[in-house]
């Protein structure tokens, strides 16, 4: 047998060791797999003034026990660009111990905010406990749109 072909299967049986004594036969990874707000319209003069965003997080693999992910959440786009809106906490740091985790925050309407949409989005900033932060499998899964009115 070929010297580089020996080498080769070394090197692969200690991979496959290593993998084995690590108990990891994937990397372990973080993915947002949906952003929803509700409700989807908020106003500026009149309930409801503001609306919950909810973010899910997929946990793929086996996260340490400690594993945390910190999730942002905000203001992606706006139509008009004079649309604003306000996020009373941005960022959430979240624990990674199941296979599904949710984080919400709060949006809320301004005196600034006119009639219009604004596009939410979240990201996962950090995480630790975890081999990776994957991407969004589509666009749709890391924003949402929030209507605004001024009735």
């Amino acid at each position: 047998m070929p010297r580089h072909r020996l080498t080769h299967l070394a090197v692969l049986g200690l991979l496959t060791i290593s993998l084995q004594l690590s108990g990891k036969s994937e990397q372990s990874y973080v993915q947002i797999t949906s952003v929803t707000v509700e409700p989807v319209t908020i106003h500026r003069d009149q309930p409801p003034y503001e609306a919950t965003v909810t973010v899910q997080i997929l946990v793929h693999g086996k996260p340490t026990p400690d594993a945390t992910a910190r999730i942002d959440a905000g203001t992606y786009s706006a139509d008009p660009a004079d649309d604003v809106v306000r996020y009373p906490k941005q960022s959430k740091t979240v624990r990674l111990d199941k296979e599904l985790v949710v984080a919400t925050f709060t949006v809320e309407s301004t005196s600034q905010t006119v009639v219009g949409k604004v596009v939410i989005a979240a990201t996962v900033y950090r995480a630790t406990g975890v081999d990776r932060i994957k991407d969004p499998d589509s666009d749709k899964n890391w924003r949402a749109e929030l209507r605004t009115a001024v009735p």
